[in-house]
């Protein structure tokens, strides 16, 4: 009995966390059209290193990460999946790139680019949130979950807005 009271209560705490998100995600809703993407957010370049202008080595390691490393100056990320590793390494080495290369069409319309980014950031932040509580949810409740490639797509949007 009080096992199935806890679980009442987490779940409910859970729903009121993710009412929320969903409330503030709703007061983004006037950047809707900042949320288009050209491309599949999985399938990301690799730059090349900032200091050394040379490409990562790229190593899988025995425990199934994805590593890169610059062989000149040893600068290195690990990502558990490889477009989360290249976002990572990219994000290292952003400094010469211009938004115009980051794949979100509203960075090449909008006057003050800036704007949008820290919009992108926080949307894809609080809609990454907000599929976790859900999987969260879903889980404690027997109900099925939004699907794990859909949570991984929100979580790749995300790393970009990071860039």
């Amino acid at each position: 009995m009080a096992a199935e009271v806890r679980l009442g209560q987490t779940v409910i705490y859970l729903e009121d966390k993710r009412e929320k998100i969903t409330t503030r995600l709703g007061c983004l809703s006037v950047g809707e059209r900042y949320q288009d993407f050209i491309g599949d957010p999985f399938m990301v370049p690799v730059w090349d290193c900032c200091l050394c202008k040379t490409a990562p080595e790229v190593l899988r390691k025995k425990n199934g990460k994805w590593l890169y490393r610059c062989s000149g100056c040893g600068k290195e990320v690990v990502g558990k999946e490889k477009w989360q590793g290249i976002l990572r390494w990219n994000r290292k080495n952003c400094f010469g790139k211009t938004l115009a290369e980051i794949p979100f069409p509203a960075l090449q319309q909008e006057s003050s680019p800036q704007s949008v980014v820290d919009y992108l950031d926080e949307y894809f932040s609080l809609k990454k949130k907000e599929v976790g509580l859900t999987r969260q949810i879903a889980q404690l409740t027997g109900k099925r979950p939004p699907g794990k490639v859909y949570q991984k797509r929100v979580e790749a949007f995300y790393e970009w807005a990071e860039l």
